[in-house]
C-alpha cells in the first residue's frame, strides 16, 4: 500500500471525526435536545453511509477504474456515492425528525463526503471535484 493512501484515509477519517464533533456541539448547544435523540442509530446511519461513500470512492478509484475512464465514467460515479448519502439523510428526516438538526445531517453528510473527496481523492480523479485543482498541492 502507498504511503498516500494510508494518509489519504487518515485524513478522511478525521473529516468525519470532526462532522461528528461538530453535530455534538450543535446539539450541545440547542439546549433541548438530548445526545440521545442527536445521535440515535438513523442518525449515525447518516454519519456511516457518508464514510462509507467516501471510502469506497476512493478504493473504486485507486483500484478499480482504470485511468483512461472518462470523466463522465467518474463524476457518475460521485453523484450515485453523494446521492447515497443525501437518500440517508432524507430517510433520518422522515423516519425520526429532530428539527433543530435536521439541516445539519444534511448539511453535515453531504458536505463532509465533499470535503473529503475533494481533498483526498485517489491518484487518478486526484483534480475531478472543483476546486481542488486550486486547493491540492500534495
Amino acid at each position: 500500500m502507498k504511503s498516500t493512501v494510508l494518509r489519504d484515509f487518515t485524513f478522511i477519517f478525521l473529516i468525519y471525526a470532526v462532522y461528528f464533533v461538530i453535530t455534538l456541539v450543535v446539539a450541545y448547544l440547542q439546549g433541548d435536545i438530548a445526545m440521545e435523540e442527536a445521535w440515535s442509530a438513523l442518525s449515525l446511519a447518516v454519519l456511516g453511509v457518508s464514510l462509507l461513500c467516501a471510502v469506497v470512492w476512493y478504493v473504486i478509484g485507486e483500484w478499480i477504474m482504470r485511468p483512461s475512464t472518462s470523466r463522465a465514467s467518474w463524476y457518475i460515479l460521485w453523484f450515485i456515492l453523494l446521492l447515497a448519502t443525501l437518500g440517508t439523510a432524507l430517510a433520518v428526516v422522515i423516519f425520526e425528525p429532530v428539527p433543530d438538526l435536521n439541516l445539519v445531517y444534511f448539511l453535515g453528510g453531504a458536505g463532509a463526503y465533499y470535503l473529503a473527496t475533494m481533498l483526498f481523492s485517489p491518484f487518478h480523479a486526484k483534480y475531478l471535484i472543483w476546486p481542488s485543482i486550486h486547493i491540492r498541492t500534495w
